[in-house]
This record gives structure tokens, C-alpha cells and sequence, in this order.
């Protein structure tokens, strides 16, 4: 019996060392009214969970979330800022804000540094596009949105969308420095 304890102290502790790279969400400040509030926490745990589930890459972090009304979609306050829901609260939009949260147009100047125009030069962006769409594929990239695979628009929602977009922003994220394979 005494050999079963370190056993389950590894397997314990192996437990809590995957959880602690899982990105979380808290909100900041009052939450809004019931329906807003659940349609936004609907979206953000299923954002919450496409991250921390799809891929291989470990992205950590609690991501502090508001509303206001007077946004006219959503927006997020930089890399690992505030993500403010506005009229669109929507899982795509979710996904999307923690995107910018976690890397896309936000994590400057390696943004841009992996940047020629509007196409990603980044290996492994790249390496991942051309993965989903062929050899020729190119990922586009300006100063604050990637595409395809961005989520840009609730049109480039789709049954593959959501999890190549936690692979791209993975590749981007290895490209500018801020993430690697477990």
C-alpha cells in the first residue's frame, strides 16, 4: 500500500501541471444582465475549450472579460488585454477575440516582423496553411487579423473553422517566439 501513494501523487500532480497551462476566464467587473451574460459565457467557455483541448500547444493564461454596450462587435485591449463583448457574442466572436488576446495582430513588433505585405512568412504559419490547403497556400496576414482561419467574419464559420484556427494561431504564436510543442 505504501507504494500506491507516490503513485497517486505523480499521477496527482501530473493532473494539476496540465491544468496549470489552460487558458481560464474570469469576468472583470459586473457581469451584465442574464441573457447577455450567458450568451458571453457560453461563448467563452466554448472558446476556452477549442484552445485548451485541440491542439498540442500549451497557452495558459486568465483572460479578463467585460461588456458594453456600445461596442458594435467586440474588442480586445492588446495582447493579453481586456476582451469587451459588444452587440456580437457569439462563440465564433469568442474565438476570435482570444486570438488577438493570445498572438494575432496584437504581439508587436514579432507580429509584424513575420510579415511581408499581407502575407505570413513565418515557417510554421506557413507550414500549418499549406497543411489544411495545399502546397500553394499562403496565409495572409495584416496589422491585425490573419485569414484564412481567422474568424473574421460569422461567414468563415464552419464545422472545420474552429479547430484550424487553434492550429494556426498555435503556428503563429511557435512563429513569433511565444509558444512550442509540449
Amino acid at each position: 500500500m505504501k507504494r500506491l501513494i507516490p503513485l497517486v501523487a505523480l499521477v496527482l500532480g501530473s493532473i494539476a501541471a496540465s491544468q496549470a497551462a489552460d487558458l481560464i476566464w474570469h469576468w472583470q467587473g459586473t457581469p451584465p444582465a442574464s441573457s447577455i451574460r450567458t450568451q458571453i459565457e457560453q461563448s467563452m467557455f466554448g472558446a476556452r475549450m477549442n484552445f485548451n483541448n485541440i491542439s498540442q500547444h500549451k497557452y495558459g493564461g486568465d483572460i479578463a472579460v467585460n461588456y458594453n454596450a456600445g461596442v458594435p462587435t467586440a474588442q480586445t485591449a492588446g495582447w493579453k488585454g481586456l476582451i469587451t463583448f459588444g452587440a456580437y457574442r457569439n462563440l465564433r466572436t469568442a474565438q476570435h477575440e482570444v486570438c488577438h488576446w493570445l498572438v494575432v495582430g496584437t504581439y508587436q513588433p514579432s507580429w509584424n516582423n513575420n510579415r511581408s505585405g499581407n502575407n505570413w512568412t513565418g515557417a510554421h504559419g506557413t507550414s500549418q496553411v499549406r497543411a489544411f490547403d495545399g502546397s500553394s497556400a499562403v496565409l495572409h496576414a495584416d496589422g491585425v487579423h490573419m485569414w484564412p482561419y481567422g474568424l473574421n467574419y460569422d461567414n468563415e464559420w464552419n464545422a472545420n473553422s474552429s479547430s484550424r484556427n487553434v492550429y494556426m494561431v498555435g503556428a503563429v504564436r511557435w512563429d513569433v517566439g511565444l509558444s512550442h510543442f509540449p
